[in-house]
């Protein structure tokens, strides 16, 4: 930051040079305030995993783990500052770099999982348009826990096997009879 030649003083302001570390680097992110209490009790149990994501979210760049949970919730923003720290070692990270942060707080097994795309709300709740054995539709009332990204976990409401609609919602009644086109394994299903 000083070219040669230049007078250096004790009492500048100013630095002489920046030294930045690669490996491990270290990402500071926000979570809402809500996920703090999850937060903490993964970290009660152990290191929490943490996955830097590219800007658009679809390539995973590392992963590490939280280091540092801050003290104080932003009040303006409602938001809880964290830093995890990660190995960095094909340097995919880079300082200064914007990254969308994923956090593992909990792992559910042997829970009933539906596409989010699935999931209505309506006046009386959330629900989801069941298929029914005869291919007529059913309105059926959920309870919904966790959604990450596409994939919403269904605490009450349906049973394993049962099928549910994910696209054309607008134009569905219950009582409507069907002709439904399974989704492939990672695709959308049409409702026609």
């Amino acid at each position: 930051m000083v070219d040669p030649g230049n007078n250096v003083h004790a009492a500048a302001g100013t630095g002489i040079v920046v030294v930045t570390q690669l490996q491990p680097i270290s990402v500071i992110f926000t979570l809402p305030e809500e996920a703090l209490l999850a937060v903490n009790a993964a970290l009660a149990a152990g290191p929490v995993t943490v996955t830097a994501m590219s800007r658009d979210g679809k390539t995973a760049l590392d992963r590490g783990v939280v280091g540092l949970v801050d003290n104080l919730i932003d009040q303006t923003t409602g938001t809880i500052r964290l830093k995890a720290t990660f190995p960095n070692k094909e340097n995919k990270l880079w300082p200064g770099e914007f990254v969308n942060a994923r956090v593992l707080a909990q792992t559910r097994h042997d829970v009933l999982t539906i596409p989010s795309a699935a999931v209505q709300h309506g006046p009386n709740g959330v629900f989801a348009y069941v298929v029914k054995a005869d291919a007529t539709l059913e309105a059926r009332p959920l309870e919904i826990g966790e959604e990450a990204g596409a994939v919403a976990v269904v605490e009450k409401g349906l049973e394993q096997g049962e099928r549910v609609t994910t696209s054309n919602q607008y134009r569905l009644l219950p009582g409507l009879s069907i002709q439904a086109v399974e989704a492939a394994p990672g695709g959308t299903a049409v409702v026609q």
